[in-house]
């Protein structure tokens, strides 16, 4: 295997093997802090319509964005941990087992539905230059997740804190199982929606990105 590839999949004791080589030591079992950890990025969306095009996540880090939940909307540890604009920080690798993606939304299922059948969305994944991931919503095992009502006859919104879709809960999730992606440091990566036809919610949600994985960085 190529350590220096931008886009690596494999099984996760492999990946560790090639972290090993990026950062030129010896592997050995205890080489590595394995930190049960995901990637999470949130942003909020107004009640306007949402429009075609790119709608990105992990592009502002912990302490700069307008969207947070920070003095001014900066980002802060509620809202993301990523700590550079679409990459991981020096020393530091992430192993992705999967991806989720819901939203926080006020919204009764009827407004879920209505946002199901008229917004036309990819995920979309680069790494560097190369595409890793591109699926439509409907592709994706579940539909997209939501917390938000679990009762499929509300008329008003209503809030849960359990994600839910048309009563049922659920949450949008893309798994690159048995193999892993492997995220390296200071590769720039690109993920969020390619928006193909809007949508227009009645009220503003949070979108949420989730990256599911461990952090590894050497022990110390």
């Amino acid at each position: 295997m190529n350590p220096t590839r931008s886009i690596v999949f494999d099984k996760p004791e492999n990946l560790k093997r090639s972290i090993a080589k990026q950062m030129q030591v010896n592997y050995s079992d205890d080489l590595f802090e394995i930190v049960p950890q995901p990637l999470y990025y949130k942003r909020n969306q107004a009640a306007a319509a949402i429009p075609t095009g790119f709608l990105e996540f992990f592009n502002f880090p912990v302490g700069q964005g307008t969207l947070g939940s920070g003095p001014g909307g900066v980002n802060t540890l509620w809202d993301t941990n990523i700590r550079q604009p679409n990459q991981i920080e020096s020393g530091v690798f992430w192993i992705i087992n999967s991806i989720q993606m819901y939203a926080l939304a006020p919204l009764s299922v009827q407004d879920l539905q209505l946002m199901y059948g008229t917004f036309k969305a990819n995920w979309k994944l680069s790494i560097i230059d190369k595409d890793v991931l591109e699926i439509p919503f409907e592709l994706i095992p579940n539909g997209i997740g939501y917390s938000t009502t679990a009762d499929d006859t509300a008329t008003t919104p209503a809030v849960s804190t359990r994600p839910a879709w048309n009563g049922l809960a659920v949450m949008a999730e893309w798994s690159f199982e048995p193999q892993n992606l492997l995220l390296s440091p200071l590769k720039t990566f690109r993920i969020g929606l390619e928006v193909y036809q809007g949508y227009t919610p009645p009220t503003t949600f949070r979108w949420c990105m989730v990256l599911n994985g461990n952090k590894i960085r050497i022990a110390t």
